[in-house]
């Protein structure tokens, strides 16, 4: 064997050796996990054994269990199984219970309602208006298809009266020091739980209570949960039951209400006589003629622009209602309410402009619209930028003598990428040598228009926008016409210039005209001003007497060549104004049999123009104690029963805390009178206004409203 062989031999022996020390530490590591493995399997089957011991314990307590109740130990608290005849039975009745609550009208506050809910921490309050109220009151009366922002009313045709009490002069000032009592100083302790126990007695038969009781059927599934949650937040709260017991335990939806006083507006004025959607949604009716020259001298019609705007509230001696006009024009205009609903820019959070600084006020100061101030139409035409809006490009001004005050061409800052020249008649070439840009046009209207301008157009809030300038006295043809009867569906300007005006208009192929439509809109809203306010509006009735369209003229050619027509103006001598258009609730639901129950005093503020007595029944009493008497005697006999009281004399006339909890307390009794004798089914309405406009404004506090069904027989 060779030197080199030897070494290989060795070489082999050594490796041998390595390997052998490697591989024995690694056997000795998998037989330690092979004995982690037992060890483990031993654990869990230990465990799972141990498990299946404490379940024989149990299932032998349990078994022991049920053999003592078995044997009769405590049987009261066995829970026994219901048969196949008895489960049956029980099913019968619970579609019986829900049959008969399907006889009854139900209201639910809605997430609005919910915010204004008493029951809700008095710093997270979002109080309605009194328009809120009203529009409740009128859907319940009228069955009126468009719902109440705030609350549901639910079979609402199932209402068999409607009572509403106005209270005046009671805020929830008053009743929050009223409820400071201790129980002791209490002219009448038990009130609150006599009335409870009287009415938990006097809602529904025994037997009715223990199957709802027993099977818990008004609050069993996730859908009665869900409606039943508004009306949660109706739960009695002691602090006012506490001071109106009986009013309180009769309703269950109580929500806050800004005191009229704050902005200086008569409680009843706005109850029965603020404007009243007829069938949608979108567009409000105005005040009449004789309820606005009252708020036009109040300073009402100021007060609602004043907030928003820069009006000033100096008064103006040319007010007198123009010869051509048989109506106030003001009745044509937007409400701050319509121009949020419309998106008109303002400055609103929210709206339009609000945050953008390149749309400006057309006036630095407005002053206060009157009857007689000036009509000015406007009509935009725009063309499509690189930032896919649309851009004024032109603008046409015309006076009511339809004379073109203002006229210009408009160069967009941005780049046009689709000029539209089908509808705005622009085209490139007309823009090139064009140096006006929106700030000059911005500048030349704020000094054209006059403060007290109103502004006239066709789906005006699109001009503004082109424009980018608000205004607060607008009036929209689009919205004060309508042949569609219905709001949601507007009127082309083409079309309301053919059936009332007898003119063809964007017949050109080459695009609008701005001058040519805004003297259309001018024309339009002239033409209204000449008869009544429900003229041209499908939706309000055409008016009285009707409507006659005149014929536009035809076009015979290819050409576009007109005819010549004869009889191009509107026949308007028969057209006057009619008493279609409602300004009141009373005038709303004539076939209704009404009664108003008031004081001398609160008679005051009614027109006795629009409070006929021989369309509805007028009881004028001396007291609040005849008032009660009386109206539950006729409440029963019908279907909508007005009363209107006044507090505040005697509140304010008290001398102490107790004396005004007494007074209080009285109010309460006469409430509660009337509550009694109010018809199963009926809508109760208490409404208390707040505080009085001689209050000082730093010590105004709201009013509050108190809502409920008589009689209901289930749990709420």
């Amino acid at each position: 064997m060779t030197n080199v062989d030897g070494k290989k031999m060795k070489w082999k022996e050594n490796k041998l050796k390595v390997n052998k020390k490697i591989r024995k530490p690694l056997e000795d590591k998998k037989k330690k996990r092979l004995v982690n493995k037992k060890k483990k399997l031993k654990a869990l089957i230990h465990l799972q054994e141990g498990n299946n011991e404490d379940k024989e314990v149990k299932n032998k307590k349990g078994s022991s269990r049920r053999k003592e109740n078995d044997q009769g130990k405590d049987p009261q608290n066995v829970k026994q199984k219901l048969t196949a005849e008895e489960y049956a039975e029980l099913k019968r009745r619970k579609k019986e219970v829900d049959k008969q609550k399907m006889a009854w009208p139900r209201i639910f506050l809605n997430c609005l309602g919910e915010s204004s809910s008493l029951s809700v921490d008095s710093s997270q309050h979002t109080p309605l208006y009194m328009n809120d109220i009203h529009q409740a009151l009128f859907s319940s009366i009228t069955q009126h298809q468009k719902p109440p922002r705030w609350i549901r009313i639910v079979r609402q045709t199932k209402i068999s009266h409607v009572v509403t009490v106005l209270v005046e002069g009671v805020s929830l000032a008053d009743i929050l020091e009223a409820s400071q009592l201790s129980p002791d100083q209490h002219t009448d302790t038990s009130a609150s739980s006599q009335v409870t126990a009287s009415l938990e007695n006097g809602n529904a038969d025994v037997t009715m209570e223990e199957v709802c009781d027993s099977t818990d059927i008004m609050s069993n599934t996730q859908s009665d949960n869900k409606r039943t949650q508004g009306e949660n937040h109706g739960r009695q709260l002691k602090w006012l039951s506490d001071v109106l017991p009986r009013t309180s335990h009769s309703t269950n939806i109580k929500v806050e209400v800004m005191a009229p006083a704050k902005y200086k507006v008569a409680p009843i004025e706005e109850l029965i006589n603020l404007p009243v959607p007829k069938v949608d949604k979108n567009r409000n009716i105005q005040l009449d003629v004789n309820f606005l020259d009252g708020a036009a001298k109040s300073d009402v019609t100021v007060q609602e622009y004043n907030n928003v705007f820069p009006v000033t509230t100096e008064t103006r001696d040319n007010n007198k209602l123009p010869e051509s006009d048989k109506f106030d024009r003001r009745k044509l205009l937007l409400s701050m309410k319509e121009l949020c609903l419309y998106n008109f820019p303002l400055a609103v959070p929210g709206c339009v402009g609000s945050n953008d600084l390149l749309f400006k006020y057309t006036s630095d100061s407005y002053s206060e619209v009157t009857q007689s101030s000036p009509l000015f139409s406007v009509d935009c035409e725009m063309c499509m930028t690189d930032n896919l809006e649309l851009e004024l490009t032109s603008i046409s001004i015309v006076n009511e003598e339809l004379e073109l005050v203002y006229r210009t061409l408009v160069k967009p800052h941005n780049p046009i990428i689709d000029y539209l020249t089908r509808y705005s008649g622009i085209t490139e070439n007309m823009l090139e040598d064009v140096t006006t840009r929106l700030c000059d046009v911005q500048e030349c209207l704020g000094e054209i228009l006059p403060p007290d301008a109103i502004l006239i157009g066709h789906s005006l809030d699109a001009d503004l926008k082109a424009m980018k300038m608000m205004h607060p006295y607008v009036v929209d043809t689009s919205l004060s016409y309508n042949l569609s009867y219905n709001r949601k569906i507007r009127s082309s300007l083409k079309n309301l210039a053919r059936h009332f005006l007898g003119e063809v208009i964007q017949d050109d192929i080459g695009g609008h005209n701005p001058t040519e439509d805004a003297a259309a809109a001018m024309k339009l809203v002239k033409l209204k001003l000449q008869n009544d306010i429900t003229f041209g509006d499908a939706v309000m009735g055409f008016g009285e007497t009707g409507w006659t369209p005149v014929e536009a003229p035809k076009n015979d050619d290819k050409n576009g060549e007109e005819c010549e027509v004869h009889n191009s103006q509107v026949d308007t001598e028969n057209c006057s104004a009619g008493n279609h258009y409602a300004t009141n609730i009373f005038q709303q639901a004539k076939q209704l049999n009404m009664c108003l129950l008031t004081t001398p005093l609160c008679m005051k503020s009614y027109d006795r123009e629009r409070v006929n007595m021989k369309e509805m029944h007028v009881e004028v009493l001396p007291g609040h104690k005849q008032i009660s008497k009386r109206t539950a005697e006729v409440a029963i006999h019908t279907d909508f029963t007005l009363v209107h009281m006044k507090m505040d004399q005697k509140l304010d006339a008290s001398q102490s805390i107790e004396e005004r909890h007494h007074h209080l307390r009285k109010l309460d009794k006469r409430l509660g009178r009337i509550i009694k004798a109010a018809a199963s089914k009926s809508l109760l309405m208490f409404v208390f206004s707040g505080s009085t406009p001689n209050i000082p404004e730093d010590k105004l506090s709201n009013g509050f409203a108190m809502i409920g069904i008589k009689g209901f027989p289930y749990r709420t």
